[in-house]
């Protein structure tokens, strides 16, 4: 699509598998702005970026925050550094079906140059409002 409609939402790499000690997400929101998030468990490290699209299969992205969050032993450690990377990548979106899942999802690929590179597999239109998600102050 053309206008972008179809990077929005909450996107996980390890949606429709068995669990997993980690896992990657990636969420696009309409005004243009979302977040990246590594996570395993009581750590977190999230980049918040900016993002246009640029024809179909093609977007900018601009990172500008990186977000630590460490909850080892209880603590809840939140550190934020600024950034700057501006890169031009290209996505796409196909139709797969993963394990534990009854119907075929999208899955997106995109050159995400702070990820791990493994696609992700649409979630859920909503933004997540985990704890973690609110002590790392993601929403705007």
């Amino acid at each position: 699509m053309v206008d972008g409609t179809d990077l929005l939402g909450y996107w996980s790499a390890e949606h429709g598998f068995h669990t997993a000690m980690e896992d990657e997400c990636v969420m696009f929101r309409s005004d243009g702005t979302g977040w990246y998030e590594y996570a395993r468990p009581w750590y977190s490290q999230f980049t918040l970026f900016r993002w246009r699209l640029l024809g179909d299969g093609r977007v900018r992205i601009e990172a500008h925050e990186e977000v630590e969050l460490d909850e080892w032993e209880g603590r809840a450690k939140v550190e934020y550094r600024s950034i700057a990377s501006t890169a031009d990548v290209d996505y796409s979106i196909t139709m797969t079906q993963r394990p534990l899942l009854d119907l075929p999802v999208p899955e997106l690929t995109i050159g995400l140059s702070f990820t791990l590179g493994a696609p992700f597999a649409f979630v859920q239109l909503d933004e997540p409002t985990g704890e973690r998600h609110r002590k790392a102050r993601l929403h705007p």
